[in-house]
């Protein structure tokens, strides 16, 4: 199975996790996006301590989180890469700190169209930006969220104000 292949087998898990969970009924994309935000701090708190065991799960988290965050914006969730930016912007500039950097920047333009009520429609960026983060790590970012959704996938939790709360969690 190719990459892409597989990243979309990933995805249409984590939107079922999602529905079993109740995050698809119950929860909106705000509520998802202070989720997403939430694991880019987790994310960039592993990168700040060198934590490899914790950065290799906080990306695939926070995949999880975007995945959720597409499907409740009524898109569907990455799973081709835009080929074109792979060869625009080419492999030359990315380090872990740059590389988190952009992940950030992307998910504030998924932010901001959110907040104005726009559909969020390119998802590639985000997606290279999370390729270029594992690179940086010689990771596999299919790797790093099949391990996350094998954590969450025995999760139990409750949902709050919209958002989904592992027990022993809070809100």
């Amino acid at each position: 199975m190719n990459n892409d292949s597989r990243l979309l087998s990933l995805n249409n898990c984590i939107i079922e996790w999602g529905r079993s969970k109740g995050i698809m009924e119950k929860s909106d994309p705000f509520a998802q996006l202070s989720k997403s935000l939430e694991e880019l701090g987790e994310l960039a708190e592993a990168i700040n301590k060198e934590d490899m065991s914790n950065i290799h799960l906080e990306i695939g988290d926070l995949w999880v989180t975007l995945v959720l965050l597409a499907a409740l914006n009524y898109e569907i969730p990455p799973y081709e890469r835009d080929s074109y930016l792979y060869e625009e912007e080419g492999d030359d500039f990315y380090d872990s700190k740059s590389a988190l950097a952009r992940v950030a920047f992307e998910l504030g333009h998924i932010a901001g169209s959110i907040y104005r009520g726009f559909k969020v429609v390119e998802w590639g960026d985000i997606t290279f930006a999370m390729d270029k983060l594992c690179e940086a790590y010689n990771l596999v970012l299919e790797d790093c969220i099949e391990a996350a959704y094998w954590k969450i996938s025995k999760r139990t939790g409750t949902m709050q104000n919209g958002v989904f709360v592992k027990d022993g969690g809070y809100l």
